[in-house]
């Protein structure tokens, strides 16, 4: 055996200790899911179906908002009254500009 083998456990850098740690609480908690769904695997797909159905149901009153004004504009800003005297006062029309390319011949 060569003598890293033959250290003993306390030796062990501190951070090595902890990986030990982390690497079997993460295998002991997945090894225990694996338990739960391999026992009971009727309940457990009717609870993701569940999950699933009452997440879901969140996305009917969902409402996307695309105005780049109200999504990157403090809500308290005093943009939005300036905004509403300069079309009160100016009016306000989109504007639209064409650009025509041509192939040269």
């Amino acid at each position: 055996m060569s003598e890293k083998s033959a250290q003993p456990e306390q030796e062990l850098a501190p951070l090595a200790k902890i990986s030990k740690k982390v690497n079997g609480s993460i295998q002991s908690a997945f090894y225990g899911l694996g338990l739960v769904v391999g026992t009971h695997p009727k309940k457990v797909i009717a609870a993701a179906l569940l999950l699933v159905a009452l997440t879901g149901a969140g996305f009917m009153a969902f409402e996307e908002e695309i105005d780049g004004e109200k999504l990157f504009t403090p809500q308290d800003s005093p943009a939005f009254g300036n905004r509403e005297y300069v079309e009160d006062t100016y009016g306000f029309d989109d504007l639209y500009a064409w650009v025509y390319i041509q192939q040269r011949i």
